[in-house]
């Protein structure tokens, strides 16, 4: 994995959150720069731009794997857009109308849970335990967003 996106991840995640060899190999990777320019990466691709957020979209699963934006820039807006982008153009052309796509959310993770909101999602079930594997055992919510 790049170094800047796998530092990204690591400054929005505890490692054990994390399961960094897998991205590029099952998902479709998303970054947005600090320019608010959105890229699809490659596994190779050289980053040549300042890198804001990343999301790791799984095709297969309908299910966004992870998504982070870097903690220094929180509260610009490169989440919404980045999503947004996802949501709205990516996941449309290449997935029939009325898919659904899910995520998972830590309950305590209010800001995260108002974007999701705000761009459509829902709330479909808490799932106990969910972040079993971290060092803060945690609920998440399973969350819908219907293209």
């Amino acid at each position: 994995m790049k170094p800047e996106i796998k530092n990204l991840l690591l400054a929005c995640f505890q490692s054990k959150e994390l399961f960094l060899d897998l991205y590029f190999e099952n998902c479709i990777c998303i970054a947005i720069s600090e320019d608010y320019d959105v890229y699809e990466l490659t596994k190779y691709q050289r980053i040549d731009f300042k890198l804001a957020g990343v999301l790791f979209y799984n095709k297969e699963a309908n299910l966004i794997q992870v998504f982070g934006v870097d903690p220094r820039l929180r509260g610009k807006r490169y989440g919404f857009f980045l999503l947004k982008y996802v949501t709205q153009y990516l996941i449309p052309e290449i997935r029939p109308k009325g898919t659904i796509i899910r995520l998972h959310v830590r309950v305590s993770n209010k800001r995260a849970i108002d974007l999701y909101k705000g761009l459509g999602f829902q709330i479909e079930e808490r799932v106990e335990s969910y972040y079993q594997y971290t060092d803060d055992i945690e609920d998440a919510y399973l969350m819908s967003y219907s293209t």
